[in-house]
């Protein structure tokens, strides 16, 4: 159409007039319609099929499916309506009157401050307060506190409630029956039944990072019939001793000394007292020959190897170690001959623990700590009668009228030692944790021997029951109180404590954890019970809260064992033990604790159940006893907030140290003077700290008594690591190649040859130099270790 046509087209009609009041009812229908429901208008579609298109396809597929889709529209658009119109008509009130509140709120905050930040503020403290009563209903679905709070519903009172009503005396007894049944000295297929047992209860007492960590070194094992001695034109080998319950021939293993020198001697028979220097010197001073001869020696006062050592010094061919016990004459005794005081561990692998191991090790006869000449033991009443024939030499009189003999008499004895050795023979440790909550990354072990000389079932099985009961004691507390420690518990059976302390003396790596660098406290348990006399050797850090354990812990005779503890206080070591790699050359306070008794037939096929019955029939009442201090010595140590350290005691003890040590240096050498000064300034410094430290402590306890912050829980978690760190800065670094490079703590490492009427366990290195008169050098490391203290303790 053109534009002139439309000009002429005429409307059908012309537009409306306006009238005003037509906007009146517009508005009027306008609301009618929009307060009125209404429905979609359901259309009908043909779905006949008018012909197939090309492909196959119907005309009218497409449009049946638009239907149904219409239709489901309709369908929840009903739906919706009927379900939604009721709920917004209950929340319209609602929220018209909430935002009335809220900015009235807004008006009454604004008052204070910015409504914004105070709101906020009151949203942070509602949520924390329902945390927080969460965790103490119990309503946190999982057992670990992974809050990091406190364990409140927990108290030290309940867990050792609970301790008391599952301590299990039956359970104990017939574990350490089994434990005992069988002989399992170290790499026997014995001590690897044994290890699988332990993991095995470990798995079962549901602890974290269970392992069995196997470890390779020098091994020695005898071949039966092929280790003894005898008396050259007589007849009789050494005898193996009767046991308890038990034929002699019935599960005897043959008397050896491990880590023996494989090898046959024959010589004029000497015997030299308990093999310590003085005793080899004094024997030289009385012109006695000991070049070439078998001497024997009697056990204690000094380590076996340390003997073996020195009468290998003095030229003999080989030496027989006896027990001088007459309760048990008849008792072999066995023993490690590695001189555990020059280098604790595999013979083939010195050094202590250390972050690194050489892929293999020096020869074992070139060892250092190991022996180059045969040794047997025996027990008294075969070494008695040739004891007897010795009539000249020196004398002795300290148990009984004794004679060294000479190269003069007729007494010849030959020795057979011809033993199997394994220079990568496996051992093994096992380990088993309970994760801390608070500082994980700070652990206390509780560790006991497992390897026997024997069948060993009060020494070490004492001690391995002790530690298995405190496992699942401290375990079941996690599990059924909802509690865990502030910091780790690894719990540690050793392997190859009778091959020189072989397992302790790894470096214990755990699942990624060095333990060396993360431990704050190491509790040993090797014989817990082997009479009824509590003793306690160690770091004086533990002073008081062994003391608190035996105040609390009651005897069988409903006594404290305080009043039956002879010394009242921990005293300094007096043996070596699988606490010394861990002291010494890691800096972890260490202490070892048990019931003692002067005729245990230690190390013997006498210490059987049989033995136990008969000569200690409460044996039961004292392991009892035993795990309860345990488990508080364990839980005081994991989890008191502050490191639980005597350091009046330890600051008591330093001087005692000292004081001690200038009587040795008199002694060793009376003309000439030391200088002091110096570590008597750094015990005046310990005194300070140790002042500062109760002080400090006090406050902190006053400020947190009903509640610790975030803040001050930083500020103790970081005292915390520091306490730690102050022992092991305590160490001086040495060379690998050095003597005793194992020997690192500068105040707590033994002196190489013990005087046993010294604290030798104290300022040993320092003492080594002064008994072989190095003035220039016992000085300098004086002056080393006096710096040391001085700078660690004079920050607090």
């Amino acid at each position: 159409m053109t534009v002139e046509e439309m000009a002429q087209v005429t409307p059908s009609s012309p537009p409306p007039v306006y009238d005003a009041e037509d906007d009146e009812s517009r508005q009027n229908l306008l609301h009618e319609s929009r307060d009125s429901s209404f429905e979609i208008e359901q259309f009908e579609l043909d779905d006949s099929p008018s012909g197939p298109l090309p492909g196959g396809s119907h005309p009218n597929a497409s449009t049946s499916t638009l239907a149904r889709a219409q239709q489901v529209a309709q369908n929840v658009a009903t739906y919706s309506s009927k379900l939604f119109t009721p709920v917004k008509q209950l929340l319209d009130p609602v929220a018209r009157f909430w935002h009335k509140c809220s900015v009235a709120m807004d008006v009454e905050l604004a008052r204070w401050g910015n409504p914004l930040i105070l709101k906020r503020l009151v949203y942070l403290v509602f949520v924390s307060t329902f945390v927080i009563l969460a965790i103490l209903f119990g309503l946190v679905p999982n057992n670990r506190n992974s809050f990091g709070l406190p364990d409140a519903m927990a108290t030290r009172e309940d867990l050792l409630t609970y301790m008391r009503e599952v301590l299990e005396s039956s359970e104990m007894k017939s574990r350490l029956d089994y434990m005992s049944s069988m002989t399992h000295a170290a790499g026997t297929s014995g001590d690897l039944t044994l290890a699988k047992y332990v993991a095995n209860e470990f798995k079962r007492y549901n602890l974290d990072n269970v392992e069995v960590k196997e470890i390779k070194g020098y091994v020695v094992m005898a071949d039966n019939g092929q280790v003894g001695w005898e008396v050259v034109g007589e007849q009789g080998n050494q005898k193996r001793e009767d046991q308890f319950g038990q034929t002699p021939e019935e599960n005897s293993v043959p008397a050896f000394m491990a880590n023996s020198h494989p090898g046959e001697a024959e010589g004029h028979a000497i015997f030299a007292n308990y093999g310590t220097d003085a005793d080899f010197k004094a024997l030289e001073a009385a012109g006695i020959k000991l070049e070439g001869a078998i001497v024997f020696v009697a056990y204690n006062n000094v380590p076996t190897g340390l003997k073996v050592q020195t009468a290998q010094y003095h030229g003999a061919a080989a030496v027989v170690v006896f027990s001088n016990d007459p309760e048990n004459a008849d008792a072999v005794r066995r023993d490690t001959t590695t001189n555990v005081l020059m280098s604790p561990g595999f013979v083939n692998f010195p050094g202590g623990p250390r972050s690194y191991r050489p892929s293999k090790g020096v020869d074992p006869g070139d060892a250092t700590a190991g022996s180059k000449i045969p040794v047997v033991p025996a027990s008294l009443k075969d070494v008695a009668p040739v004891l007897q024939k010795l009539k000249s030499g020196a004398r002795y009189d300290n148990d009984g009228v004794r004679y060294s003999g000479d190269d003069k008499s007729n007494v010849r004895i030959k020795v057979r030692n011809n033993v199997k050795t394994d220079e990568q023979h496996p051992l093994w440790n096992v380990f088993g944790r309970i994760e801390g909550n608070q500082q994980p990354d700070l652990n206390v072990i509780v560790g006991s021997a497992r390897d026997a000389a024997c069948f060993g079932a009060m020494d070490p099985m004492s001690g391995q029951i002790v530690m298995l009961e405190a496992a699942r004691i401290i375990s079941g507390m996690t599990q059924h109180l909802q509690w865990y420690p502030e910091r780790t518990i690894t719990f540690a059976s050793w392997d190859g404590s009778k091959q020189g302390f072989a397992g302790s003396n790894e470096r214990p790596i755990v699942f990624g954890h060095d333990l060396c660098d993360e431990t704050t406290a190491y509790i040993n348990v090797a014989d817990a019970v082997t009479g009824s006399e509590f003793q306690a050797h160690g770091h004086p850090y533990f002073n008081n809260i062994v003391r608190k354990a035996l105040v609390e812990v009651k005897s069988p005779q409903n006594e404290s064992f305080v009043d039956h503890w002879p010394e009242k206080r921990v005293k300094q070591f007096r043996q070596a033990g699988d606490y010394m790699g861990l002291l010494s050359t890691c800096g972890i306070p260490s202490i070892d604790v048990g019931f003692k008794g002067s005729s245990f037939p230690h190390d013997t096929c006498k210490d059987t159940v049989g033995w136990r019955d008969e000569f200690l029939p409460d044996s039961i009442d004292y392991l009892k006893a035993m795990v309860e201090i345990v488990v508080r010595l364990a839980l005081s140590s994991a989890d008191d907030p502050v490191l639980p350290i005597d350091t009046a005691y330890y600051a008591s003890e330093m001087r005692s140290y000292v004081d001690d040590l200038i009587k040795y240096s008199e002694e060793a050498d009376p003309n000439f003077v030391h200088d002091f000064r110096g570590l008597d300034a750094a015990v005046a410094r310990v005194e300070t700290f140790s002042q500062k430290f109760i002080d400090a402590t006090s406050q902190y306890s006053e400020i947190t008594r009903a509640m610790e912050f975030p803040n001050n829980a930083a500020i103790r978690h970081s005292n915390n690591i520091a306490l730690r760190k102050f022992e092991s800065r305590l160490l001086e670094p040495r060379s690998p190649e050095e003597p005793r490079s194992w020997a690192q703590h500068c105040i707590f490492s033994p002196q190489a040859v013990p005087q046993e009427d010294f604290e030798w366990y104290t300022f040993g290195n320092i003492r080594d130099q002064l008994r072989l008169k190095r003035h220039d050098k016992a000085q300098e490391l004086m002056q080393n270790a006096a710096h040391r203290i001085y700078k660690i303790y004079g920050n607090i």
